[in-house]
């Protein structure tokens, strides 16, 4: 293949959008532990749902989709200011949404007011998270990618300094979680402007309609990006509705592989989406034998990936029961272990979903992975709740399983049927 039909990646994007992603992975990974260690199981498990499933939600909502559009809108359809101004609009939906769902939750006495409280300052995390990937988008689109993984990390090493810092002294993880999101935001908007200083009118040229555009336009991306994040973690919002805090960090922390491979998959997949959309607009048959590289690359990984874990799956577990303190005592048990290895083998499929799902995006098949969506998303509701109030945590793992098996197999479906035209 000539060089001009490849996908060039600079070393330098590759290397800091790994090194950040990988971070912020990490953290997602080490953050609960701590909060188990200092605190307990039971506020570990409230800490798990917090920062890595609800903020997640909120995020999403913040995040509206939009940065798989901004980043490969490389002929400035839209200018930032416009990318900008539709990110403050998101990132107030988001909080206003995070409020409704935990004062339901709260009224409706499911939520003690303790909990209610950490969940009302924890949702801040992913909104700072949403809305300040509005500057990473734009630093991608310009072919600066390596900034926005230099961003990412100082703004994960400072959130997670601060936290430990203030949890060890003050054994209180609301005012820690607090604190860590008022320094990341602080340290996060400094920084911001200091990387994009030299842009020429960055703030200016807004316009009314492009707004509402960019809003029409990216809506169907921010539904299923929204639905696939609430599929993503029924299991973990089936177990917060049905279950106990205890029973849920349990969960998150057999899920902690999922999670990490998935973050992985996406710091390979980032670095390569706007030179893909480039490609895809200039030789169609270079992006084709692109994308079979990338999806069989995906694939080859989570295949090794599943085969290490049949051999160490125990250890893994093993060692968490230490870093834990042996807190969950149950982590050693048959069912557990079984559930361990269903959601790791849901997490790979979800994995293997991602670099379709993207390029289905830069070919505009958006109304097509909606539709799938919507269809899932309903499935979803209705089997999560039904498998976890009657099967508990083994009911969570299948759920998950399943849904991810239907959703790998309706996306790869959309992207085939596309071929055999």
């Amino acid at each position: 293949m000539n060089n001009e039909n490849k996908v060039n990646i600079k070393k330098i994007d590759f290397f800091w959008n790994m090194i950040g992603t990988v971070f912020y992975s990490a953290i997602s990974f080490f953050a609960p532990f701590v909060v188990i260690n200092i605190l307990g199981a039971e506020s570990g498990g409230l800490f798990s749902f917090g920062y890595v499933a609800l903020s997640q939600i909120v995020y999403i909502i913040a995040y509206f989709g939009t940065r798989s559009y901004h980043i490969v809108d490389v002929v400035y359809k839209y200018k930032f200011s416009e990318y900008f101004a539709n990110r403050i609009i998101t990132s107030i939906i988001a909080i206003i949404f995070g409020y409704i769902y935990i004062s339901i939750l709260l009224i409706s006495k499911v939520y003690t007011f303790e909990k209610g409280l950490f969940l009302y300052v924890v949702i801040f995390s992913g909104v700072i998270e949403g809305f300040f990937d509005v500057y990473e988008s734009e630093l991608q689109r310009g072919g600066k990618l390596y900034i926005a993984g230099i961003l990412l990390f100082i703004r994960t090493l400072v959130f997670f300094t601060v936290f430990v810092i203030v949890l060890y002294n003050s054994k209180n993880m609301i005012l820690a979680t607090a604190c860590g999101i008022v320094s990341k935001f602080v340290v996060s908007i400094l920084l911001a402007n200091v990387f994009l200083k030299n842009e020429d009118d960055l703030y200016k040229g807004f316009n009314k309609n492009s707004l509402i555009k960019i809003t029409i336009e990216v809506f169907p991306i921010f539904l299923m990006t929204l639905l696939d994040s609430y599929i993503y973690s029924s299991s973990k919002f089936a177990i917060d509705l049905y279950m106990n805090d205890y029973s849920s960090g349990l969960f998150n922390v057999l899920f902690i592989p999922s999670n990490i491979i998935y973050m992985i998959c996406m710091f390979l997949m980032r670095p390569i989406l706007t030179p893909m959309s480039e490609l895809y607009h200039t030789n169609k048959k270079a992006y084709e034998e692109n994308f079979l590289k990338v999806l069989t690359i995906a694939i080859s990984i989570c295949i090794l990936i599943f085969v290490l874990v049949l051999f160490f799956g125990k250890s893994y577990l093993q060692v968490i029961n230490i870093i834990t303190s042996y807190k969950y005592k149950e982590l050693m048990d048959s069912t557990v272990y079984t559930v361990f290895m269903v959601t790791l083998a849901g997490g790979l499929f979800y994995t293997i979903n991602t670099p379709t799902y993207y390029l289905l995006i830069i070919e505009g098949k958006k109304n097509n992975l909606m539709y799938m969506y919507i269809v899932i998303f309903l499935i979803s509701i209705f089997t999560s709740n039904i498998l976890v109030k009657n099967l508990g945590m083994l009911g969570a793992g299948i759920n998950y399983f399943a849904i991810m098996f239907l959703l790998n197999l309706f996306i790869q479906g959309i992207k085939f049927v596309k071929w055999k035209k």
